[in-house]
């Protein structure tokens, strides 16, 4: 789909259709809303300018680098709400579609025979540590995902939700439900609701497991100080 602007046109009102012009570097590039053909010369002074308005535009992108890297280039991870939830079901869909284990590095993430996929440092995304042509597949499904997620708009139930919906929740524990009922649809969607299903039993399985759980999301600051720092010698 490429780089798109996801509020309202500040021009026509119509919402989530202001998108990059093609060959333009995402860089402080221009932008055009796709109805009403307004175009502005700088994404980043347009979203400057129209938050001061109380219109919240946010930026959108999923990038992949060859077989190497699947990720949200914007927004970035800290910037997207429940991004630890996120990571966790997404990496549990991996696992369970290419029966994978969690990887215990400290960026965690997924690892299979002859490959090993961890999750981004400052990016919602993966990248192979290793093994590059034994992941291709499972790359493609993650890219599947994410952009099911972030850049298209989501029918489930009876219910029709806009391209990237789960951005405009608040980062809050209020805000958890909301975000894996989305999640569960863009699962249903990508795959099959029996697949859905079977990744939030795996999601569960593993945060059973006290080993591996903080893994799969990666590990905090506080993690990594409470696992590998020694305590002080008094």
């Amino acid at each position: 789909m490429g780089f798109r602007l996801l509020g309202k046109c500040p021009s026509c009102g119509i919402e989530d259709e202001i998108v990059k012009l093609p060959y333009e570097k995402v860089s402080h590039s221009k932008v055009r809303c796709g109805n009403c053909e307004v175009i502005w010369d700088s994404w980043i002074s347009l979203c400057s300018e129209q938050e001061k308005n109380n219109n919240k535009l946010i930026p959108v992108e999923v990038e992949r680098w060859g077989n190497g890297v699947v990720q949200v280039y914007w927004p970035s991870k800290r910037e997207i709400p429940c991004s630890g939830l996120i990571a966790t079901v997404l990496n549990s869909a991996l696992i369970t579609k290419f029966n994978l284990r969690v990887c215990l590095a400290t960026e965690g993430g997924v690892e299979g025979r002859g490959y090993e996929l961890r999750n981004c440092d400052d990016n919602l995304g993966l990248y192979v540590d290793y093994g590059e042509s034994n992941a291709v597949k499972a790359l493609d499904f993650y890219e599947k995902m994410l952009r099911q997620l972030f850049e298209e708009p989501l029918s489930f139930g009876n219910v029709n939700f806009r391209r990237g919906e789960i951005l405009w929740l608040e980062d809050d524990k209020k805000s958890y439900n909301d975000a894996l009922i989305y999640l569960f649809g863009t699962l249903t969607k990508t795959a099959s609701r029996k697949f859905a299903e079977k990744v939030l039993k795996t999601k569960e399985e593993i945060a059973q497991n006290p080993f591996s759980a903080p893994y799969i999301a990666g590990l905090s600051d506080e993690d990594i100080t409470r696992f590998f720092v020694p305590p002080p010698i008094h």
